[in-house]
């Protein structure tokens, strides 16, 4: 069975040119990155959702849209947000 996740951070990013491409970096960066990995399978089980940070909901104007939902990473602490359940659109 696969799952549709998709996830959105808001946050300050650089661009660095690599050979002949363009990489961002920085702190949103190891966020976005991070969250690939989280616990809301097992809260919600396996339906497609998306998982907006406070910042991106916030940015977005979606504060209020879903679920709260916690993750915690060892390297970068607490990260705030909302799984709106894509099942039920």
């Amino acid at each position: 069975m696969t799952t549709t996740t998709q996830g959105i951070h808001r946050g300050h990013v650089v661009r660095q040119a690599v050979a002949s491409r363009t990489e961002l970096l920085g702190p949103a960066v190891n966020v976005a990155h991070r969250l690939l990995k989280n616990t809301i399978q097992s809260r919600i089980g396996y339906r497609p959702y998306l998982f907006l940070t406070d910042a991106a909901a916030t940015g977005l104007g979606l504060a209020q849209l879903g679920l709260e939902h916690r993750e915690e990473y060892p390297d970068i602490g607490p990260v705030q947000g909302r799984i709106v359940d894509l099942g039920e659109a």
